[in-house]
């Protein structure tokens, strides 16, 4: 790792990986001599939809000049085209991206070298044996393999993909050490301690854990600094600068094979999709479990002795609180308040005490809101699962659908196969998107409770349910990859 430069935390924790099929590290405490696990640092995809607008707006860029991967667990700037390098003593053009803030420019993902941001050709096979280039383009013999290569009509040329492009540069940058997820408790023989479940367990003495190399540091630059901060403007706005003009960071991912990269995403290229797809669809499963507890308090069921139906319980009841709320009230007074919403949502009446305190922090009319409040909570978290589910799944709807079609015998007779095709194509179609929007309109201003609930019902069994039924059956069918890809984490 690259230690002899400052090194700043932006964005991702202590354990990371900037992959998402790579699994963070379990997170242990020293105690008395002996580390404690506590917990690994896993993402839900509404974590890495949080990242995308964080690093926009840290960073200044906007949408179309960014890539979202669900391959990474966070955005990458665009490096296009950027033109051949400049005479001595010229403003390399290179270097600009545009809208970027000076506090960004520290992340070496905004000064890579010509290795890094020029797109890398499909190499031609050499005719060695175990050539891994000797296969042809999975994308011209498989249509349902997410493209590594795609053809560049001008040159006739197979070259990067967005996302082939990204992950070997995070492949580059966590091998450089550029970016440090951090280092894994080692026995005396040097072999990886695993927690219970076989996971690899973060140093807790690593004090650089999830940090970047500070790239403005390397040159005595702060952002922060008034100075400093009109020199990095300058030399935004295309004025020579003698110190941001000469940055090179190749020196700092010297190796003696520069195709390493390229060869290592390729090799694992099918593999990093369905371990990408598995853990997300897993982690997606989970974080909307609450909202399919809702469709069971609705329908006057819910079996609350299970602890995790106990955990939705809290947690619906929270987001229902702080949804009502004007402003949140502190931690004692919001635990009080989500006991006692716990209490309404699975039938219970409120005493007396209960009720002025949740008029007080909610209104007084919050029991007649109730159910128009669940009706938008339940509305705008179908919507984000609908949208995050796209965003995640875009790239393997066929792909799902046809590893989906190998686990029955009888696909035209097997009903719940035939249901789950179905709706996976609604959320495919964006049909379920407008189901939502139909469903809530349609809903009058004036509409009793009754009616209110029954919309409920019909959004958590249509659309809800097609989103839901995508990501379970990605994280079903992916299973075998993320315990195959974790398998390895011992031997490496």
């Amino acid at each position: 790792m690259t230690t002899q430069y400052p090194r700043y935390k932006f964005l991702l924790n202590p354990g990371e990986q900037l992959q998402t099929a790579a699994p963070a590290f379990s997170i242990a405490e020293a105690v008395d001599g002996d580390l404690q696990v506590m917990s690994g640092a896993l993402d839900t995809y509404a974590v890495l939809e949080g990242r995308r607008l964080a690093f926009l707006t840290a960073t200044g860029l906007v949408e179309d000049e960014v890539i979202a991967s669900p391959l990474l667990t966070m955005p990458f700037p665009i490096c296009g085209d950027l033109g051949p390098a400049p005479l001595a003593g010229q403003y390399d053009t290179r270097r600009r991206f545009p809208h970027v803030s000076a506090e960004a420019l520290r992340n070496p993902l905004f000064w890579l070298p010509p290795s890094l941001y020029e797109r890398q050709v499909r190499p031609e096979p050499t005719g060695a044996d175990n050539d891994p280039w000797a296969a042809p383009d999975p994308r011209s013999t498989d249509p349902l393999a997410p493209a590594q290569f795609e053809l560049d009509e001008d040159s006739g040329l197979w070259v990067e993909t967005d996302d082939a492009w990204a992950l070997r540069v995070a492949l580059v940058l966590t091998e450089s050490g550029l970016y440090h997820p951090g280092a894994a408790v080692r026995d005396e023989q040097g072999n990886l301690v695993l927690d219970s479940a076989g996971m690899p367990i973060l140093d807790p003495g690593d004090e650089n854990a999830g940090t970047w190399l500070d790239v403005l540091a390397m040159v005595d630059l702060d952002p922060a600094d008034v100075a400093d901060a009109e020199r990095i403007a300058a030399w935004l706005d295309g004025a020579f600068d003698p110190d941001l003009d000469t940055i090179d960071l190749e020196p700092l991912l010297a190796t003696s094979d520069p195709s390493w990269a390229l060869d290592v995403v390729h090799a694992m290229w099918e593999l990093n999709w369905r371990t990408a797809w598995g853990r997300i669809g897993s982690d997606m499963t989970d974080e909307w479990s609450w909202l399919a507890l809702l469709g069971d308090l609705v329908a006057g069921q819910g079996d609350l002795s299970d602890p995790d139906k106990a955990n939705d319980l809290a947690r619906l009841a929270a987001m229902t609180v702080a949804d009502m709320a004007d402003e949140l009230p502190d931690d004692g007074e919001m635990d009080y308040l989500t006991g006692v919403m716990a209490k309404v949502l699975t039938g219970t009446q409120p005493d007396a005490e209960e009720s002025a305190r949740m008029s007080a922090a909610l209104t007084p009319a919050w029991g007649g809101d109730l159910p128009r409040a669940l009706a938008a909570l339940a509305t705008t978290e179908t919507s984000r699962l609908l949208r995050h589910a796209r965003a995640a799944f875009e790239a393997g709807y066929d792909t799902i659908e046809a590893e989906l079609a190998e686990t029955t015998l009888d696909p035209a007779e097997d009903m719940a196969y035939v249901l789950q095709v179905e709706q996976i194509a609604r959320v495919k179609s964006r049909q379920a998107d407008e189901q939502v929007t139909q469903l809530a309109q349609a809903l009058p201003a004036g509409a009793s409770h009754e009616a209110v609930y029954a919309m409920i019902g019909d959004l958590l069994v249509g659309p809800f349910s097609d989103a839901r039924t995508l990501v379970m059956v990605a994280a079903t069918t992916y299973r075998p990859a993320v315990d195959f890809y974790d398998e390895q984490i011992p031997a490496a």
